[in-house]
C-alpha cells in the first residue's frame, strides 16, 4: 500500500483599490414655514422652480428613464407638509408653533464633476435648501 499524503493549503489575502469617482448624490431638501398648509406649499414650489431654473441654467435636466447618465441632473423625490414645533423658553416646553413646514426633498446627479464648484455656488444661493447628503459612486 502506498501512502498518500493529502496538502492543505490556506490562502488569506486583502486588497483595495481606489479608483475616482463616477458621479455625487446630493440630497437636499427645500424647507418653508408659513402660517398655514397652502402657503407653505405654494413658497415650496415656488421655491423649487426657483433651484430647478437655476440648474437648468447650468445644464442640467430631469432624471427620467429616457435620460441616460446626464452629467446633471435633478428629480423632486418627495413633498410633506406638518406642524411646526418650536421650544417655548418660558413654559420650557415643546409644542406647535401654529405654522406649517412644508419640505421638497430634491436630488441631485452629478457626472461631471468639473460642475461641482458652479453647482456649489448655484445652491449656496438658495437660503432655503439644506443638503444633508452626498455619496460618491
Amino acid at each position: 500500500m502506498s501512502d498518500v499524503t493529502t496538502v492543505v493549503v490556506s490562502v488569506r489575502g486583502d486588497a483595495r483599490r481606489v479608483v475616482s469617482p463616477d458621479c455625487a448624490v446630493l440630497g437636499s431638501a427645500i424647507d418653508v414655514v408659513a402660517a398655514s398648509k397652502a402657503e407653505a406649499l405654494r413658497a415650496a414650489a415656488s421655491a423649487q422652480m426657483a433651484l430647478v431654473e437655476d440648474l437648468i441654467a447650468l445644464g442640467a435636466v430631469q432624471s427620467s428613464a429616457e435620460v441616460e447618465k446626464p452629467p446633471l441632473a435633478w428629480s423632486a423625490q418627495s413633498v410633506t407638509s406638518s406642524p411646526e414645533y418650536d421650544f417655548d423658553k418660558r413654559t420650557g416646553g415643546h409644542g406647535p408653533t401654529g405654522n406649517v413646514v412644508a419640505s421638497v426633498s430634491v436630488v441631485i446627479s452629478v457626472r461631471d464633476l468639473a460642475r461641482l464648484a458652479d453647482l456649489g455656488a448655484v445652491l449656496a444661493a438658495h437660503d432655503r435648501l439644506s443638503v444633508h447628503g452626498v455619496s460618491w459612486q
